[in-house]
């Protein structure tokens, strides 16, 4: 896996991309190649579709007030997670969401509930989050 330090060029996500400067060039990333992002004290880790870990000179904050609208949450202080991606969500004392790659987000107590409305509302369905498990 790559790491590639890069830096956000403007405030702009357009039509569900994110447009990043790294060197001398450009990188545009589609919202839905996003898993998750993690924060790593004033940098912001991108973990891609694809297998590549990008690493972004912002905070997860300044991210998290981009990408709200185009359905990613924030399950826990560290991570920013793409709602497209959950595959299950492990209920428990410490409670976490497996995405599509199999890798495994926390999800914190303080924001439990919460992630579990924002899932049933955005599935449109009372009583539905992508296979719970007990």
């Amino acid at each position: 896996m790559k790491n590639h330090r890069i830096y956000f060029l403007g405030k702009k996500i357009i039509e569900h991309q994110i447009v990043l400067r790294f060197g001398k060039g450009i990188d545009t990333i589609k919202c839905g190649d996003i898993l998750y992002l993690e924060a790593e004290r004033a940098y912001c880790n991108f973990y891609l579709t694809n297998g590549r870990k990008v690493n972004v000179g912002r905070s997860l904050s300044f991210f998290e007030a981009k990408l709200l609208e185009w359905n990613f949450i924030r399950a826990h202080k560290s991570y920013l997670i793409n709602m497209q991606h959950i595959e299950k969500y492990i209920y428990g004392k410490n409670s976490a969401v497996v995405l599509t790659d199999k890798s495994e987000v926390p999800v914190a107590v303080r924001k439990r509930n919460s992630f579990v409305n924002r899932v049933k509302v955005s599935t449109k369905s009372e009583n539905y989050i992508p296979a719970i498990a007990v």
